[in-house]
């Protein structure tokens, strides 16, 4: 218990710093749409991009002038960023010990391996739990009544939530292979970006949909939820996946040599 109050403690900063960084991006995200609000035909305006841009954003798909269909463009930054710092907080949970020099500290408690990443591991849940529930009053506060009583206002956080901790459970994993920490943050950093990327690619080719089962942006694509098109096959492929890399995390982990 000690371990999971120390791992909140030395991350409260970056949380804070995060969560102020999700409610400056749904306000200005959101105060575009009420500005907007009855003297702006957003469909109109859209309708002049490219067809590859229109495709990314849902052209002809969702109705710009209506909240929830708006907020499905907003939601593409917002798991962006929630996922950076998903996967970012589960490698920097196992590495940053080795990087810091706490290892051997950490180690020579009577405390085992086993122990330490389910203490992280709590914590890191506790945080995402944090940032979630920051992301959604703050969506919800800026929300329409209609809105606000749709339940897929509420799904959309939920699989978000799993989302987190797909990636969450990555980051941890592949720190725990990789005794070489920087590469480890750039691995995480490629990873997460290069699927947001082949997401992207998707929308804009029209396609490509075969591609979607290895972006898991794709995974929990917001239009696809608001408008009732969503496959929960992604959500037991995620569980799979987590699953399996928590399972792999607590085995490299004891058996990696700590660099002290």
């Amino acid at each position: 218990m000690n371990l999971y109050l120390r791992e909140l403690r030395a991350n409260m900063k970056s949380t804070i710093i995060w969560g102020i960084v999700l409610i400056f991006l749904i306000f200005m995200g959101m105060s575009k749409f009420t500005a907007a609000s009855g003297s702006m035909d957003f469909n109109a305006l859209l309708e002049n991009l490219p067809k590859s841009i229109q495709n990314i954003f849902g052209v002809g798909v969702l109705n710009y002038n209506n909240f929830l269909d708006y907020f499905a463009v907003l939601f593409l930054y917002i798991i962006l960023t929630i996922g950076i710092h998903s996967i970012m907080l589960g490698c920097g949970m196992i590495a940053k010990e080795e990087r810091d020099k706490t290892v051997e500290f950490l180690n020579v408690k009577p405390i085992s391996r086993n122990k330490i990443i389910t203490f992280k591991l709590l914590s890191s849940l506790t945080i995402m739990i944090i940032l979630n529930v920051t992301s959604f009053i703050t969506s919800y506060l800026s929300a329409d009544e209609s809105s606000k009583g749709n339940k897929t206002f509420y799904l959309l956080f939920l699989l978000l939530f799993i989302f987190q901790i797909l990636l969450l459970s990555l980051g941890m994993l592949i720190a725990s292979i990789f005794k070489n920490n920087k590469y480890s943050y750039s691995l995480s950093n490629a990873l997460i970006l290069s699927m947001f990327g082949i997401s992207i690619i998707i929308d804009m080719s029209g396609r490509l949909d075969f591609l979607r089962y290895i972006t898991f942006f794709k995974y929990y694509d917001a239009i696809d939820i608001i408008k009732d098109n969503y496959n929960y096959l992604y959500v037991y492929i995620s569980i799979i996946i987590i699953i399996i890399s928590i399972i792999l995390t607590y085995f490299f982990y004891n058996k990696r040599d700590l660099k002290i």
